[in-house]
C-alpha cells in the first residue's frame, strides 16, 4: 500500500524525469528514430481534427407571423417539405448513377479501398500503442519484439475500440438528429420561437455537453490507465475495463482530479507547440505536420504524455505498477 496519496503532481515530475532520461540520457539519434516510429504508428490520427463546417441555407421564404405575434421569426418549412426536397436529390442521384454506371462503380470501389485502407491503419495504430509503450516503460527502441509479444492485447483493443466507435458515432448521430427534429418541429408547429423552446434547447445542448464530457473520458481513460493494464497483465481490452473500474470507483475524484490536471497539461503543451512554430515562421509546424518526421520531432512530447498515465497508475500500489516488471 502507497505510503502517500496519489499525486497528479507527482506523476508530472516522475514522467518528466523519464521523459529526460529515455531521450537525453544520452542523447541518441538513432534511437529517436526508431522510437519516434513506434510513437507515429501509436498516435496515427490522433493529431487531426475535423473542421466542422455549413453556413444556415434556408428552407423557404420568411412566412408572416401568425395571429400578429411580436418576436424573432424563422423561415417556415414542414416536414412535408424536407421529406420532398430528400426525394427530389434521391432521384437526382438514382438518375446519375443509371446514367453513370461506370464511374459509380469506380467511386464505389474507390470509397471501399478507402475504407479498407483506413481500417488497416487503425488496426496497425492499435498494435503500434503496445510497441510504443512497450519501449517507454524499458527505455528502449524495439520494433519486432514488442510487436509480436503484444498481438493478442493489440487485436482486442482494435475489435474493442471498432465497435466502441460504431456505437459512439451511432449515439452522437442520434443525439444531434433529436436536438434537430425537435428545432424543426417547433418551426413546423408556428415558425415562431419562443423562450420555452430556448430553454428546451439549451437543456438539450447541455446533456450533449455532457454526453461529451463522459465519452472524453472514457477515451482518456482506454489510452492512460486500460491499455496499460492490458500491458502489464497480458489482459483484453474488457479484462482491463473490470480492473480499472474497480479501482476507479474506489478512487473516483482522484481519477476525476487526473483528468482535469491531464487537460490543462494538454492545452498547455498544444498552446506551446503553436507559439514555437510561429516563433520558427510557420517551419516548426510544417514539420509536426509531416507524417512521421512529426512524430519524431514531437517524441519528448508524446513520450512525456504516454508516461503519465502508468507513473500516476504506479502510486496505487504494486499491482498496477508497470515499471516494478522483470524485463519481457
Amino acid at each position: 500500500m502507497q505510503n502517500r496519496p496519489p499525486s497528479v503532481f507527482a506523476a508530472t515530475s516522475a514522467a518528466m524525469a523519464r521523459m529526460k532520461l529515455i531521450l537525453f540520457q544520452p542523447f541518441d539519434a538513432g534511437k529517436w528514430f526508431v522510437l519516434g516510429f513506434s510513437a507515429w504508428l501509436a498516435t496515427m490520427f490522433d493529431g487531426g481534427g475535423s473542421s466542422g463546417g455549413g453556413g444556415g441555407d434556408d428552407f423557404g421564404s420568411s412566412g408572416s407571423s401568425s395571429e400578429g405575434e411580436s418576436g424573432s421569426e424563422f423561415p417556415e418549412f414542414t416536414w412535408k417539405e424536407v421529406r420532398q426536397t430528400v426525394a427530389e436529390w434521391i432521384a437526382t442521384a438514382r438518375q446519375w448513377i443509371s446514367e453513370n454506371p461506370e464511374i459509380t462503380i469506380a467511386i464505389g470501389v474507390g470509397i471501399a479501398l478507402v475504407v479498407l485502407i483506413l481500417i488497416i491503419l487503425f488496426w496497425v495504430r492499435c498494435r503500434g500503442k503496445f510497441m510504443f509503450l512497450d519501449n517507454v516503460v524499458w527505455d528502449r527502441a524495439l520494433v519486432v519484439h514488442p510487436w509480436k509479444a503484444y498481438r493478442r492485447e493489440g487485436n482486442s483493443l482494435f475489435w474493442w475500440s471498432t465497435f466502441y466507435g460504431i456505437f459512439v458515432m451511432a449515439l452522437l448521430l442520434g443525439a444531434v438528429g433529436g436536438i434537430a427534429y425537435y428545432v424543426i418541429s417547433v418551426f413546423e408547429n408556428g415558425g415562431a420561437w419562443d423562450p420555452n423552446a430556448t430553454v428546451t434547447v439549451v437543456l438539450m445542448g447541455a446533456g450533449f455537453f455532457v454526453l461529451w464530457l463522459v465519452l472524453a473520458y472514457i477515451s482518456m481513460a482506454l489510452e492512460d490507465f486500460v491499455t496499460p493494464l492490458m500491458y502489464r497483465d497480458y489482459l483484453t481490452t474488457t479484462q482491463a475495463w473490470g480492473k480499472f473500474l474497480s479501482l476507479n470507483f474506489r478512487h473516483p475524484f482522484r481519477f476525476l482530479g487526473y483528468a482535469i490536471w491531464r487537460l490543462i497539461l494538454v492545452v498547455g503543451i498544444g498552446v506551446a507547440l503553436i507559439v514555437i512554430g510561429l516563433a520558427t515562421c510557420c517551419i516548426g509546424l510544417i514539420l509536426m505536420a509531416i507524417p512521421y518526421i512529426g512524430a519524431v520531432v514531437l517524441l519528448p512530447v508524446t513520450v512525456f504524455v504516454r508516461s503519465l498515465g502508468p507513473e500516476y497508475l504506479a502510486q496505487f500500489g504494486e499491482e498496477y505498477d508497470l515499471f516494478d516488471l522483470e524485463e519481457r
